[in-house]
């Protein structure tokens, strides 16, 4: 059976390519990998090691196949191992950052991004100095640049522009020749140590005079629990009368704490170098329940040894009373605030948790679709009102005082109602809260803005201007027009004064939408224009105008001014142009895949007839020279012989300069790459490299036919004008098109200073690949520089048939 028959379709095209260039001599790589099926379907790996051999007087390949499917599942395994690493360092709370040679940041973890309020690629290409430090140079005494410079682990302590404290470690990155290739960054917040450190170096006196007096109750233990100091607000608070009393218990025994938390309490004290707190439950002298909230934290000497706990202790006994006092003051605020005339709304964490039944009434939806988990406040609010609701929520978030605010709503029916909103800062269910208090003005501000916009637009229309001007709001409603405007519309003012674009219907849905994009862009103080669009006329007919927009305010709110010229006749007259040139592009095209169908078929009849029967001649004259013992004419023959083979090589390298047999029999990505080895690399002496996703791609003959010349013109190009030592050919598939790239290294030029010069020239060339792709429905993209080299892009669809059988 066929071997190939064996091998995974996706591996099929290059194994293929490689034995058919290895039976003609060509160099190909001596080991390569490709997938298999074996009989029951099982994908395996295997590495090919083949040699050309003779094999019956015919040139043959001699074949050792190895499994590497175990290394390739290793080779997985990594990967995916790389990828647990780097989710493992996102995960750390300390803050990591990857340094290069020259300080700037090449990755960092998502706790140092968090720490700076960025995302993990926005701190990319940064300086840590200038992010956290808010300097124009590096640190002095910088642990990182001490690491690149020492080439082992430094460790220090820096200070932010903020005031924090940060511990900071330094570790070199080195490759494999041992040279230093940048640093490891490890940081910990360690403010509330420092401010503890600080705070312990106070005077006795006044440590002692704080500990005598203090509200809240304060201890010292030793490890293991025994009490060393108390302040008398403490030993009242647990019901002794002397300090002697209380320190015969053992905070760490069974009996003084009421919650099992207590000893993981302490791990944590002596786990972290800061202040820790819980709220547990203690047993006073007379076994009643005291509910205490206590802070502490470990003293330690400097072998990081610990002398001594030091901690608070809050009495939280009236609060937790006062917890259910608040209880029936949420009954009493639920009582008011159902029987209340406004609309009244509480918002935790940006979510709606409460509304009353005015809410209900005017908006439209249930109180159930209001308070829940995936119902967004914000779509009740109107779009140029949403910046403002957005900032008010944030400064409630800083503490900031929030005055009174006028704003728009769109209740469920999709009705606009003004409304002012008092609302402040509350705590709800021991959280934070935004409480708001809405009263509907939207009667009040519809007699304002007809006041306010009835004086001011007589100071901007100018009725008897020559030129089209017209206004129109925010909705899209035409506001006001003068004599030019209508009459290039053809409606009287009654007609148009009041509706809104859709409702004149001058535009096609998708010039409305144009146009509605148009006008938010405005409204956002955004200069607009020209812009074109094809109006229909009230009677019918159609003209094309050219608008430029501007924002104005009138009343308080930002309209649309614009100004329109009719250019009907100039578009008439670029339709015309552009029609002739869409004309004679489309014979050039056709012009193009004729001459390639033609020289198919000149390659074809060469291959099929000249070719073979010089072949079959030379093969004729061989035998006859085998077969005559006279040397009389041996070296006549030998030299009919040899030329004979000189010219079927010719025949050969003329049918493949007319067309490519391999493109019609291998199909497109063996026929560039065979082209890409013979013409540029081994021809040229250019470094070539040729890369395909391995998928199908089925093409249109024409198209196939179209980038393969596209490919070998673009590659001619390279070798004449780029300079270039390398050049590499991607082809992959994306969706329902095929994608093919050429990439060198060569000068590169300017895209637009060489289109420019080829109008001129009448040179197109690379354009007028452009233009043949563009026929098939295909396009070109050109990125290139002056001294970057260059990359072009070509993508053309794929046969119909087989994308919509989904192959």
């Amino acid at each position: 059976r066929p071997f190939i028959e064996f091998i995974h379709p996706d591996h099929r095209d290059r194994a293929m390519g490689i034995h058919i260039k290895r039976l003609k001599g060509e160099e190909v790589p001596p080991v390569y990998e490709f997938k298999v099926l074996d009989k029951k379907g099982n994908v395996k790996w295997l590495e090919n090691n083949g040699i050309l051999i003779e094999w019956c007087d015919k040139p043959a390949t001699l074949n050792f196949l190895r499994d590497v499917t175990e290394r390739k599942k290793a080779e997985q395994a990594i990967w995916a191992s790389e990828n647990e690493k780097r989710s493992i360092l996102n995960a750390i709370s300390d803050h990591i950052l990857f340094h290069d040679t020259d300080l700037l940041i090449r990755w960092g973890n998502e706790a140092a991004a968090r720490s700076i309020g960025m995302t993990q690629q926005e701190l990319v290409g940064r300086y840590c100095y200038e992010l956290w430090q808010g300097r124009s140079e590096p640190c002095e005494r910088c642990p990182v640049i001490r690491a690149m410079e020492t080439g082992s682990h430094t460790q220090g302590i820096m200070t932010t522009s903020d005031g924090k404290w940060w511990e900071i470690i330094g570790e070199p990155v080195l490759d494999r020749d041992g040279e230093i290739r940048g640093a490891i960054e490890i940081g910990r917040d360690i403010t509330e140590r420092k401010e503890a450190e600080q705070a312990l170096q106070e005077s006795e006196e006044r440590f002692r005079a704080i500990f005598e007096n203090a509200l809240v109750g304060l201890y010292r233990t030793t490890p293991d629990g025994r009490i060393l100091m108390a302040n008398p607000a403490l030993v009242q608070m647990m019901g002794y009368s002397s300090f002697e009393e209380l320190a015969q218990l053992n905070m760490e025994e069974e009996g003084f704490s009421r919650d099992y938390q207590r000893s993981v309490f302490k791990q944590r004290v002596e786990a972290e170098d800061r202040i820790v707190g819980l709220e547990s439950r203690w047993m006073r002298r007379d076994e009643t329940t005291l509910f205490v909230r206590e802070s502490a934290r470990t003293v330690r000497d400097k072998d990081g040894e610990i002398l001594y706990y030091e901690g608070t202790v809050v009495d939280l006994t009236e609060r937790k009373l006062a917890e259910e006092a608040l209880g029936e003051s949420e009954e009493k605020f639920r009582s008011l605030a159902e029987q209340s005339p406004n609309m009244i709304f509480i918002n935790k964490k940006g979510r709606i948790v409460y509304v009353n039944k005015k809410c209900e009434e005017v908006m439209g939806y249930e109180r159930e679709k209001l308070c829940s988990p995936d119902f967004d406040f914000r779509s009740l609010v109107a779009p140029e009102s949403l910046g403002l609701i957005n900032d008010n929520f944030a400064r409630h978030l800083r503490g900031e005082e929030v005055q009174p605010y006028d704003y728009s709503i769109i209740n469920k029916d999709g009705k606009r109602i003004e409304a002012i909103n008092a609302s402040k800062l509350i705590q709800y269910e021991g959280e934070t809260a935004i409480l708001g208090v809405v009263t509907d003005i939207t009667e009040r501000k519809k007699s304002e803005r007809a006041l306010r916009e009835s004086e001011e637009r007589l100071k901007i229309l100018f009725e008897s201007a020559p030129d089209t001007i017209y206004l129109i709001d925010s909705e899209g409603r035409f506001m006001d027009g003068n004599r030019a405007a209508l009459e290039l519309v053809g409606f009287a003012r009654d007609e148009a004064i009041g509706k809104n674009l859709a409702e004149m219907g001058m535009l096609s849905d998708k010039q409305l939408s144009k146009a509605i994009e148009n006008l938010k862009k405005v409204a956002t103080g955004n200069l607009s224009g020209p812009n074109e669009y094809r109006l229909k006329r009230k009677d019918g007919s159609y003209i094309s105008v050219e608008v430029r927009t501007f924002p104005v305010k009138i009343g308080g709110e930002t309209l649309t001014l614009g100004i329109a010229r009719n250019i009907t006749e100039r578009k008439q007259a670029e339709k015309t142009l552009l029609d002739h040139r869409a004309q004679l592009k489309s014979l050039a095209s056709q012009l193009s895949l004729t001459e390639e169908r033609e020289r198919h078929r000149l390659a074809t009849e060469l291959h099929d007839q000249i070719s073979q029967s010089l072949v079959i001649s030379k093969i004729k004259l061989d035998q006859l020279r085998k077969s005559n013992s006279s040397g009389d004419f041996k070296e006549a023959l030998d030299e009919i012989s040899k030329y004979l083979g000189q010219v079927i090589e010719e025949t050969r390298t003329l049918t493949f300069d007319l067309s490519s047999p391999i493109l019609y029999e291998l199909g497109f990505e063996a026929a560039v790459a065979e082209w890409l080895t013979d013409q540029i690399q081994e021809k040229h002496r250019i470094e070539t490299e040729f890369k395909d996703d391995g998928r199908q791609k089925p093409l249109d003959d024409d198209i196939r036919v179209l980038l393969f010349r596209n490919v070998r013109e673009l590659l001619i190009n390279v070798v004449k004008h780029a300079k270039a030592h390398k050049v590499k050919v991607s082809i992959r598939r994306i969706g329902e098109y095929i994608s093919v790239c050429v990439e060198d290294d060569g000068i590169g030029f300017d895209p637009v200073e060489v289109a420019s010069t080829a109008v001129k020239k009448a040179e197109f060339g690379l354009f007028s690949i452009q233009e043949r792709l563009e026929q098939q429905g295909g396009q070109i993209e050109i990125e290139s520089g002056p001294g970057r080299g260059t990359k072009i892009t070509m993508t053309a669809p794929l046969k119909c048939k087989d994308i919509s059988d989904g192959t």
